[in-house]
């Protein structure tokens, strides 16, 4: 998400650009007014969207890609940390097809929360769970705004591989909603000494 110019050179069509709050804004033209926008290069101008909850991009500059959260754009991959017990988070918005988490390779999980940020329609329940165990973490999960999952790993499980979290309806197909989704897991850090 690299700072772009108060006007970038000549772009391709379809360039996307992240641009970075400012506390104050030296942006003019096109740009002024745009902190914290997509713009997206069309037909050789400039258009901004507001990004949404849940969307991912690719930074460039940190070699990773980025998922919006409540707390900003956080990293996808786990991060490398001296903590031994981690989070990663993400919104799922199904009925768009939005959101995405994995479980990291080389963990312990100890399991997967979620909470219905907004009441999901479409389907009669839902299931939180994994591509080789669907309802790992909850099955015939509640519909309404604030439920509570927690789906602890019984027993705790490594991964050896990244593994892709897997929200899916139950009688029906999502239609609207949105869902949180958080990982738990203990990433052993290696040895301090050199």
């Amino acid at each position: 998400m690299g700072e772009v110019p108060e006007r970038p050179v000549p772009v391709p069509n379809g360039c996307v650009v992240a641009l970075k709050h400012r506390r104050t804004s030296i942006r003019r033209g096109a740009w002024q007014d745009h902190d914290g926008a997509m713009a997206l290069y069309e037909d050789s101008g400039w258009a901004f969207v507001t990004p949404q909850l849940g969307w991912q991009l690719w930074d460039e500059e940190q070699n990773k890609m980025l998922v919006l959260t409540s707390n900003g754009w956080q990293s996808l991959q786990a991060e490398k940390s001296s903590h031994l017990f981690q989070t990663l988070e993400s919104v799922f918005e199904p009925a768009a097809g939005l959101g995405g988490l994995k479980i990291p390779s080389h963990i312990i999980l100890l399991g997967v929360t979620a909470r219905v940020l907004s009441t999901i329609s479409g389907p009669t329940a839902w299931r939180l769970g994994t591509n080789s165990g669907t309802d790992r973490f909850g099955s015939n999960l509640d519909l309404e705004k604030d439920t509570i999952v927690t789906g602890p790993a019984d027993p705790p499980s490594t991964y050896w591989r990244e593994e892709d979290i897997v929200v899916s309806p139950i009688g029906g197909t999502f239609t609207d909603g949105r869902i949180a989704v958080a990982v738990h897991f203990i990433d052993l850090p290696p040895p301090s000494l050199s």
